[in-house]
């Protein structure tokens, strides 16, 4: 691994982490709110990444990722839930799907605040303490990029990402069974597979792009 691989994975691996980490834990408390304690029992109901990271997901597939150049991708340890404690079990369910991506876009806003803030305070003559805070500035950056990407990834209605749940919370319910059909099946598996494959998932990158712009142009 060069200088500029380690560089940009140490500039990076905080933010990923705490970025899936609050993910998981919003669906966790949002749950819990709604009367399901599955998760506080599995002991997700916490911001502590240890809780929440795949080793697999989380920390080696993003590693080769950055050291190689591929794609980024990665994922947490999705959090347990029992639809039989919610007293809408749709609805609740959907709002436990929705929580995930909504803490991730309001993450971005606090750290695009935090980001503003901190800017004012860079001056590049002061070498040592200018290339410290570069440093932070640019990962906070990274993690606003991040939190937008993974709202708007989540959101795709496919399964098995947090879209599909928040689409069988919303059809009419005919229509939801027909869509939970196709969600258990090996076909979505492919089909989602496929859509990573070809690049498809890639039309989030507008949307992504001009949230960012957005964010900046208010907070920064």
């Amino acid at each position: 691994m060069g200088g500029e691989e380690l560089r940009t994975l140490v500039l990076f691996a905080p933010p990923f982490i705490l970025s899936l980490s609050v993910h998981e834990w919003a669906h966790a408390w949002t749950a819990n709110k709604l009367g399901d304690p599955t998760p506080k029992l599995l002991g997700r109901l916490t911001l502590d990444p240890m809780a929440h990271i795949s080793w697999l997901g989380t920390v080696l597939f993003p590693a080769i990722a950055i050291m190689t150049g591929a794609p980024l991708f990665g994922w947490a340890k999705p959090v347990m839930i029992n639809t039989r404690f919610f007293k809408k079990p749709r609805r609740d369910h959907a709002l436990v799907a929705a929580a995930g991506p909504l803490s991730n876009i309001i993450l971005a806003v606090l750290l695009a605040i935090l980001f503003g803030q901190l800017s004012k305070f860079y001056n590049p003559l002061i070498q040592k303490e200018a290339s410290i805070l570069k440093s932070a500035l640019e990962m906070i950056l990274n993690a606003i990029q991040l939190n937008v990407f993974l709202c708007l990834f989540n959101l795709i209605p496919l399964p098995p990402l947090d879209g599909s749940r928040i689409l069988k919370g919303i059809l009419p319910r005919n229509l939801a069974l027909k869509f939970d059909r196709f969600a258990n099946s090996e076909m979505a598996f492919w089909f989602f597979l496929l859509m990573m494959a070809t690049g498809f998932l890639r039309v989030i990158s507008l949307p992504a792009f001009f949230i960012i712009q957005m964010l900046e142009k208010f907070f920064f």
